[in-house]
């Protein structure tokens, strides 16, 4: 058992045990990290290509 499957197992339980609210914070929270990362790399391109 490595560590993959065991913090899939962790990730999954916990979504499961969750709430509504809980999921409705988990999925704002995934949806902004990914913008924000975006904005990140595309910046980092910007100044890397200048």
């Amino acid at each position: 058992m490595g560590f993959q499957p065991l913090f899939a197992s962790a990730l999954t339980f916990a979504f499961e045990k969750a709430t509504i609210e809980g999921k409705m914070t988990i999925s704002a929270l995934v949806l902004v990290s990914m913008i924000s990362w975006s904005v990140m790399i595309s910046k980092a391109r910007q100044i890397f290509t200048a």
